[in-house]
């Protein structure tokens, strides 16, 4: 189970527990943008990060963030997609539970996912869900993972 975040939605008297909580490279993202806005140390920004989300500091944060994910959307990848070599991007990435993330990405090329040359099956995307190494839970009967994700 992910650790909770506060709702963004709200202001600071007004803050509710919801079940999602953002990566740290959104949380780094944000103290970034604080920092050139407000002039600050970027420590001072990842402490105050820590504070609008209702952590005592950063590394508190950071402890109790639990799993991130391999890739972020937008990111370009390469991997294997059923044995088959491919290049695309993140399209977009969701949290399943125990440190699972389910992610669909969209490849350069087509690539064909039959290994017979009697037929073929071209595939453009792939939807599935893989774990912090970038390694999906599914796997071919002659037990290779469906898709591996080079990190």
């Amino acid at each position: 189970m992910r650790a909770p975040r506060f709702s963004r939605d709200l202001n600071e008297k007004d803050r509710e527990m919801s079940p999602e909580f953002p990566y740290l490279a959104d949380l780094k993202k944000q103290a970034k943008a604080m920092r050139t806005t407000r002039e600050i140390s970027h420590s001072r920004a990842l402490e105050e990060i820590a504070k609008r989300y209702g952590y005592r500091d950063w590394n508190t944060l950071v402890a109790s963030a639990g799993p991130q994910p391999p890739v972020q959307v937008g990111q370009r990848v390469s991997g294997l997609y059923l044995q088959v070599p491919f290049s695309g991007k993140v399209l977009s990435l969701k949290s399943e539970n125990a440190g699972l993330f389910r992610v669909n990405i969209e490849f350069d090329a087509l690539i064909d996912v039959v290994i017979f040359d009697s037929f073929s099956n071209w595939k453009n995307r792939a939807n599935k869900i893989i774990n912090t190494n970038g390694v999906s839970v599914d796997r071919t009967t002659n037990g290779h993972p469906h898709m591996v994700v080079s990190l």
